[in-house]
């Protein structure tokens, strides 16, 4: 598969972040324990931006940032990564969810359609990043949708 990293930026810009609620902060959505204990990582707490919230390890060598977006313009992005290569992956509760793996790097990218919001999970470590745990974090925070 060819890498979508050089897609990201380009379409980030395009679709407007959407927190859960107005103003409700993404970082205070689960306590820190649990987004450890779902992401498999002694994360510090979240800096909150933009709408997003994004979560490291004090070494800076794994990463996780969460997102949301509004239904439609989320289904779009996730038609866009379809269509360049990223898989439909069956995740219960939601109606659609899409994985893109980035080649040749260790991260990669769940998006989550859920009835209101698309959940938009993002991990990046020094080893391949597991689908469960991306998994693991979107149902953490679809929990508050």
């Amino acid at each position: 598969m060819r890498s979508l990293v050089w897609l990201a930026p380009l379409l980030v810009g395009a679709v407007p972040v959407q927190p859960i609620a107005s103003g409700q902060n993404l970082c205070k959505v689960a306590p820190l324990s649990a987004i450890r204990h779902a992401a498999g990582q002694q994360y510090r707490p979240g800096i909150a931006a933009n709408g997003m919230c994004t979560w490291e390890r004090p070494d800076l060598r794994a990463g996780l940032t969460v997102s949301t977006h509004p239904r439609a313009q989320g289904l779009l992005l996730m038609r866009q990564f379809v269509a360049r290569g990223a898989r439909r992956i069956a995740v219960p509760g939601a109606s659609r969810a899409v994985l893109v793996d980035m080649a040749g790097q260790a991260g990669k990218d769940l998006f989550v359609a859920y009835p209101q919001v698309v959940v938009q999970v993002n991990m990046t470590a020094p080893r391949p990043v597991a689908e469960a745990r991306l998994l693991a974090v979107a149902k953490l925070v679809a929990a508050k949708a």
